[in-house]
């Protein structure tokens, strides 16, 4: 027999000793499965090749990609269908990783054609995890390992043998090779089980807010199939998003133990969703082609089995809202805001512990309502710095700041304006609209603060619902044309109205603001009082109802409300009565009927920037008394002229009155003289430069002079002067119109400053030309004697008490006094 024969003898004893390995099919069920499994153990059973490799006598393969090399030294030896059968580790390469049989109907070559990693499942991941604990051991080899490996050649036949090419194949063989490898089927599922409660299955995530959503802490568990956590091993957490694990190291959240709670601290970097992964470490397994096929160890690789995911706000955009107090103030009154704080995207809950925002409000006023027809607002993402520079350069200037503290989400606080030495800001009669700004400046946190916060807030500028309107005191002053009368008299009133916002009915009101919109129209009424309609009482009987009272009273038979008529609520002066309209354009005219007394009053009931205002009932410049029929020479009347007509500038002059008629016991003459003003100017409606004290004449002549005591006027201009004649119990006598050529002085700017001579002080400055006749009580006046001029020339100057002061009508107690 030559060599050839010999060779082809041996591999033909050697082809009928190969040890039977299995090839992929679909896999035999155990006869009795455990119930919690969806498949069977198996048993790596391979058929041992007897005999020895020879070199040169087995011919090669040319397309082998990878020979490896046959060792049954861990492998259980059985003898099935009169076949020597091998259970467990059957070869291994040059990395010393373990190959196990998964195809016991075909025969092995140990030649490796291709690997491919079999499909995961959670049978592979257990049988990964097994051959990775057990397939290369770092010890000696011992019988326990042996068993060991027989018990994973059993399972890789249970599992992953799933041909049933011929009568070798797993699922027909089992039951006989169960009584042949009992030891190896009973230590293959001591592994599978050890192998189920290690592999992580799936994991619980936990999170927790501590600190608003911006630091917080996941707890975190791992577990089995079963729900328990795995004996060994670790897994690895993973924090995806605007956030960072704080306290906790890299290299602990990498290797985080299977088998104990785990809780990792968090803090966010920024605004967004942000994941917690767990991250568990599992085992493939590769399948070998062959002429038999194998398993073996493949690689690690890392599975999310669990992700969490949650918002966090590592960032916030606090917003203010406010409104004011009180819509409407009164001048004098402080000045307050309602303030609410907002966090933009969520709630802070629980408020950071130690964590205060603070406020700056500013507060404007003396803004028209023009001002509000445009609403300034700050522009994106700008400073609090640069927008507050642009209200600057715009004209605004606050009057009045506040700052407030906010220690907790959705709070309110109430602010108050105060000035700059941190006294409450109380308006003014000029603080018309007011307006506030509310900002939270970054810069101006402290700096723990400051991390929290994306950019600066600020409050828009003129918007209505945090402004307010300051109502105006409205004064009034306004005499009656004729003090005196009979029956029949025509009765007319001067009204002067001062205080009024200059564009006053303009405004049409503005529901965010609150604030109505203006009353267009005051109201004059006029009143009798007397004893009685009738014409039959006498004088006496008429003084018991002189008006002695603030407020107008009720009707009554010795009250009687002759009429009201409405006239515009604006400033200036209005003539009321002989023919002029009212403000519904219809002439108006006021006819004395009876003896008694005729009161003008003048009244408004307010609005969001005037006050209730009234004039007062016993205002004697409002009243006039009504007589029966008497004769003209017995009324008391009265004619003015000023001591010079021109004088400079601090140069002394005076007033002088001569009165005529038969006047009353306790009467009195008093002078008024107003600033000086430009031509063409309201003389009235300016400051009073002099008011005289009570001047008395003499009741027992009917024909006397009386001198006003100098002033002087520190401004150039025209000064206006007005005398009135009055009674012992209040009442105007006579009087005259303001601004009568007589009483009018021009005050004009020295040429030169020579040294004033001193007059003697003996010497009463003189009126340097007759009195003029500047006023009446009477419809005929009575003809001057031509004596009057020496009489002006002897007369001395005569002081007198304080003069009534005529006072404007104060809001605060609804009325306007003289």
């Amino acid at each position: 027999m030559n060599v050839k024969q010999r060779s082809q003898a041996v591999f033909k004893r050697l082809q009928q000793q190969l040890v039977r390995f299995s090839t992929p099919d679909k896999r035999a069920a155990h006869a009795a499965p455990p119930p919690r499994h969806r498949k069977w153990s198996s048993i790596a059973a391979c058929g041992a090749v007897l005999g020895m490799i020879l070199v040169g006598v087995l011919p090669k393969a040319a397309y082998a990609e990878k020979q490896i090399t046959q060792d049954f030294s861990m492998a259980m030896a059985g003898a099935i269908l009169h076949d020597t059968y091998y259970m467990g580790r059957l070869a291994t390469d040059e990395h010393n990783e373990a190959y196990y049989c998964r195809e016991f109907a075909n025969d092995a070559d140990f030649i490796v054609i291709s690997e491919a990693p079999a499909p995961d499942s959670v049978e592979a991941r257990k049988m990964g995890w097994l051959l990775n604990k057990y397939a290369r051991p770092e010890r000696s080899i011992t019988e326990e390992d042996r068993r060991n490996h027989g018990g994973i050649g059993w399972l890789v036949h249970d599992y992953f043998d799933f041909n049933d090419s011929n009568d070798h194949a797993w699922n027909r063989i089992r039951d006989t090779a169960l009584d042949v490898y009992a030891s190896s089927y009973e230590r293959g599922q001591v592994l599978w089980n050890e192998a189920e409660r290690n592999v992580p299955t799936h994991a619980s995530i936990d999170v927790q807010y501590d600190e608003y959503k911006r630091r917080g802490h996941a707890i975190i568990n791992v577990y089995n199939q079963f729900g328990m956590r795995p004996e060994e091993g670790n897994f690895a957490i993973q924090l995806r998003g605007p956030a960072r694990v704080v306290g906790t190291s890299p290299e602990a959240l990498q290797h985080a133990p299977l088998n104990t709670e785990v809780t990792v601290e968090w803090e966010a970097t920024g605004d967004g969703p942000v994941s917690v992964d767990v991250v568990s470490n599992q085992y493939s397994i590769m399948f070998v082609e062959s002429g038999q096929d194998f398993v073996r160890r493949g690689a690690q690789f890392a599975d999310t089995i669990q992700t969490e995911s949650f918002p966090v706000h590592g960032m916030i955009e606090p917003r203010l809202s406010t409104q004011a107090v009180e819509p409407v103030t009164q001048a004098g009154e402080v000045v307050q805001d309602d303030v609410a704080l907002s966090v933009s995207k969520d709630a802070w809950q629980p408020w950071p512990e130690g964590f205060s925002l603070q406020a700056h409000g500013s507060y404007y006023d003396g803004l028209p309502k023009s001002a509000f027809t445009e609403v300034f607002a700050p522009a994106d993402h700008e400073s609090t710095q640069t927008y507050m520079d642009r209200i600057q350069a715009a004209g605004y200037t606050p009057v009045a700041n506040a700052d407030l503290t906010f220690t907790a989400p959705e709070q309110t606080q109430r602010a108050t304006a105060l000035t700059s030495d941190g006294k409450e800001y109380k308006t003014t009669e000029n603080s018309a609209f007011g307006t506030w700004v509310w900002t939270i400046s970054k810069a101006q946190q402290p700096e723990h603060v400051q991390e929290y916060l994306i950019e600066d807030f600020n409050s828009v500028f003129l918007e209505h619902q945090e402004s307010n309107s300051t109502r105006r005191t409205v004064e009034v002053e306004s005499e009656a044309a004729e003090h005196t009368g009979h029956i029949g008299t025509e009765l007319m009133d001067v009204i002067t109205v001062r205080g009024f916002p200059d564009d006053h009915g303009e405004f049409q009101g503005s529901e965010a603001m609150r604030v109505p919109a203006d009353e267009p129209n005051a109201q004059v009424s006029v009143w009798w009082a007397g004893a009685s309609t009738s014409g039959t009482a006498s004088d006496s009987e008429d003084d018991q109802y002189r008006p002695d009272t603030a407020e107008v009273p009720q009707e009554d038979d010795h009250h009687k409300l002759i009429g009201t008529w409405d006239v515009p609520a604006v400033n200036g002066r209005i003539k009321f009565g002989g023919g002029s309209t009212d403000a519904h354009g219809n002439p108006v005219t006021v006819v004395a009927e009876y003896p008694g007394w005729y009161v003008f009053v003048w009244s408004f009931k307010g609005d969001g920037r005037a006050k209730p205002a009234t004039s007062r009932y016993d205002d004697a410049w409002e009243r006039v008394r009504i007589h029966k029929p008497v004769p003209d020479e017995q009324a008391p009347r009265i004619s003015t002229q000023v001591s010079s007509a021109e004088v400079d500038i601090n140069e002394p002059f005076s007033d002088a009155a001569h009165v005529e008629g038969k006047v009353p016991e306790g009467a009195y003459v008093t002078f008024v003289a107003y600033e000086a003003i430009q031509e063409g100017e309201e003389p009235g409606l300016n400051a009073v430069l002099f008011d005289s004290d009570h001047v008395a004449v003499d009741a027992t002549v009917t024909d006397q002079i009386v001198h006003s005591k100098q002033t002087r006027s520190p401004t150039a201009g025209l000064v206006y002067w007005k005398a009135t004649l009055w009674s012992q119990e209040g009442d105007v006598l006579a009087t005259h119109d303001l601004g009568v050529e007589s009483e009018i002085v021009k005050v004009r700017e020295p040429e030169s400053k020579p040294e004033p001579k001193p007059s003697p002080a003996a010497e009463a400055p003189k009126p340097q030309t007759p009195l003029a006749r500047t006023g009446s009580a009477t419809v005929v006046a009575l003809m001057v004697s031509a004596s009057l001029a020496v009489l002006a020339v002897l007369l001395l100057r005569v002081s007198r008490p304080q003069s009534r002061a005529r006072h404007a009508a104060s809001s605060q107690n609804n009325h306007i006094s003289r």
